[in-house]
């Protein structure tokens, strides 16, 4: 899970790292984030993350998510 504001490096950036590295481009990514912003949506949805979750969500939604992401 990345966040997509973290410092330093951000989310985005992070999951760019991951994908470029043999050893963990396999890895499910899924963001976890406060950004809903359509810029924001869209910059990390063209990297093509396995899921991109908002804050606000419930916990039953976020494990239902996570459910799915870590059953494929």
């Amino acid at each position: 899970m990345l966040d997509y504001e973290m410092p330093v490096v951000d989310g985005p950036q992070v999951f760019q790292m991951l994908r470029q590295e043999q050893s963990t481009k396999h890895i499910p990514v899924v963001f976890l984030t406060g950004v809903g912003t359509r810029e924001g949506v869209e910059r990390v949805m063209a990297l093509k993350p396995d899921g991109y979750i908002l804050k606000s969500t419930t916990k039953s939604s976020l494990l239902e998510s996570l459910r799915g992401v870590l059953a494929d």
